[in-house]
């Protein structure tokens, strides 16, 4: 059986292209589960068109019952979810009509992938002027297994090209934190294990605007310092769990070499952050120290951060 995951708030705009995008799949969903978390425009309306031209679906629609915040209404939607098989799905995306069969393909029945993530290809309103860049995975195959240390922290794609299994859904509930992210936290533990694993492919079209959650209207040093703090804390956090002598060693040593970073960035020493280099292999990319050096130097004239 077959879920596919949505958590709405105001996605009036674009939520109508979104579930016809999953409707028209060459392989259906048993089921969709839509949580929304008291939108104030024409998202539920719009939502109960398209329930009613789709009767060949099951659907669930839950609204709640006071605004919860996105992290604990994609969870709530999540226990909704009665399939073997989960899809995430954001409310203003597009898929490809193959996204759900070709991942069911490589997903189903393979014990050793608790979680698929897949290529996306980013599109842009005119407003949004952030541009994402996920690193790109050079492989012969298709299906790539994700099991560097490195990664484990910061997940490479977005939740919405995930497809997750039974067995990780559940795990997922007995962790769960609301000050991570649903996706974050459904990585880590997957990547943990050794589960994780990347359909090298383009699988749908991931829409950006100022209005996405995830979406930083303005880059500052100030919010670089809090997002290193978060890697700092995630790891603080992974460090908990019942890890290997490898990761627990590379993890421990990763969040000193955070430390160190965010210290460097806080004091607007570029002489010292630059020597960082020599512990590039516990960076998430070799651009991510490129660019804590850009941050830097961009605004070091600046009074405040």
């Amino acid at each position: 059986m077959i879920s596919v995951v949505m958590a709405t708030f105001n996605g009036e705009r674009f939520i109508e292209k979104q579930l016809e995008s999953i409707c028209r799949q060459t392989f259906l969903p048993d089921e969709i589960i839509i949580r929304d978390d008291k939108s104030t425009d024409s998202t539920l309306e719009i939502v109960s068109k398209v329930k009613k031209k789709y009767k060949n679906i099951r659907w669930k629609i839950i609204e709640n019952a006071e605004n919860v915040g996105y992290k604990k209404n994609f969870y709530k939607a999540l226990t909704d979810a009665s399939g073997d098989y989960i899809f995430l799905a954001d409310q203003d995306d597009i898929w490809l009509n193959f996204k759900i069969e070709k991942m069911i393909e490589i997903i189903n029945g393979d014990d050793s992938i608790w979680l698929l993530m897949s290529n996306l290809k980013s599109f842009y309103e005119e407003e949004c002027k952030n541009r994402i860049k996920s690193e790109k995975f050079v492989s012969f195959n298709k299906v790539i297994r994700l099991n560097k240390l490195n990664h484990i922290v910061n997940t490479p794609r977005p939740g919405c090209s995930f497809c997750i299994n039974r067995k990780l859904l559940d795990l997922y509930k007995t962790k769960i934190d609301f000050k991570v992210p649903h996706d974050n936290l459904m990585w880590q533990i997957a990547s943990l294990e050794s589960h994780a694993y990347l359909y090298n492919e383009i699988t749908m079209l991931y829409r950006r605007h100022s209005s996405n959650a995830s979406n930083n209207k303005k880059n500052t040093l100030n919010k670089r310092i809090t997002a290193i703090q978060t890697q700092i804390n995630d790891i603080e956090r992974i460090l908990k769990y019942n890890l290997s002598e490898r990761q627990k060693k590379f993890l421990s040593k990763q969040k000193d070499v955070f430390k160190l970073r965010k210290k460097y960035i806080e004091e607007r020493n570029i002489l010292n952050l630059f020597l960082q280099i020599r512990y590039l292999k516990y960076y998430y990319t070799m651009r991510i120290f490129w660019v804590d050096i850009y941050y830097l130097i961009k605004f070091f004239n600046e009074g405040r951060m």
